[in-house]
This record gives structure tokens, C-alpha cells and sequence, in this order.
């Protein structure tokens, strides 16, 4: 099989990645809380709320994708699953659509909400940074 059922390695960096954008995510807004008022403390928390969905959706989209690939490449058959791909696009929409309503609405600091956004971006950052602080200090 080309891609595995279970890999523990990868579960762990699912699940820490999951932890880092959600830390982020009350981090920023408490900073953000504090040093510039509710408005922009909503507006983490919805920029990062909306990244973490939208990071789950790309996950599951690609994992969807990724295994009817492999399931098409080894038997001959199958077609890409609709609700798959409908996840992996409609996640575009969904932020769109999402940053217009906070854009016209006015209800939290619509630069917060692009700041939580980049929540997934940091805990990717972190995630990597963790993986090679680990690799070089299991050396032998």
C-alpha cells in the first residue's frame, strides 16, 4: 500500500500541530485582549478558529485525494471522492466568505482576524523547529 494506515510519527505531529495552532491562537488573543482591547481579541480568536478548520479541511482533503489515488493506481479504478474534493474547495469559499462578512460587519478588528489566520502558518513553523531540535539532539 502506498500510503500507510497508521503512523505513530505522524499521529504525534498531527496531534502537536493541533495543540501549537490552538496555543497560538489563545496566546495571540490574550496578548491581544490586553494590549489592544476585545475587538482584536475576537478577532484572533475568529482568524485562528477559521485557520484551524481550514487546516482539518486541507488535511482530510488531501488525505481523501491522496488515498483514491493510490486506491485507483493499485486496482485500475475508482474516481476522485466528490466529498473529498468538495472539502479540499469549498475551505477557499468558506474563509472568503467568512473575512467579507468580517469585513463589512465590523464586529472584531479585521487585522486581528488576518493575524489568526497565520496561526497554522506559526504552528507549522513551530512543528518544524521541533523536529530538528529533536533530530539533532537524538543523534548518537
Amino acid at each position: 500500500m502506498l500510503i500507510p494506515d497508521h503512523d505513530p510519527d505522524l499521529a504525534a505531529t498531527e496531534r502537536r500541530l493541533d495543540y501549537f495552532l490552538i496555543a497560538f491562537g489563545l496566546l495571540g488573543a490574550l496578548v491581544a485582549g490586553v494590549t489592544r482591547g476585545r475587538g482584536a481579541a475576537g478577532g484572533i480568536l475568529l482568524g485562528s478558529g477559521l485557520s484551524y478548520v481550514n487546516f482539518r479541511w486541507l488535511k482530510a482533503g488531501v488525505t481523501s485525494l491522496t488515498s483514491s489515488a493510490a486506491h485507483a493506481a493499485t486496482t485500475g479504478e475508482g474516481a476522485p471522492p466528490k466529498v473529498g474534493l468538495g472539502r479540499f474547495l469549498f475551505r477557499f469559499a468558506l474563509v472568503g466568505i467568512a473575512l467579507y462578512a468580517i469585513l463589512i460587519s465590523h464586529l472584531v478588528a479585521f487585522w486581528a482576524v488576518l493575524v489568526g489566520l497565520f496561526a497554522a502558518v506559526a504552528a507549522i513553523l513551530l512543528e518544524a523547529v521541533y523536529e530538528a531540535a529533536r533530530a539533532v539532539w537524538s543523534r548518537p
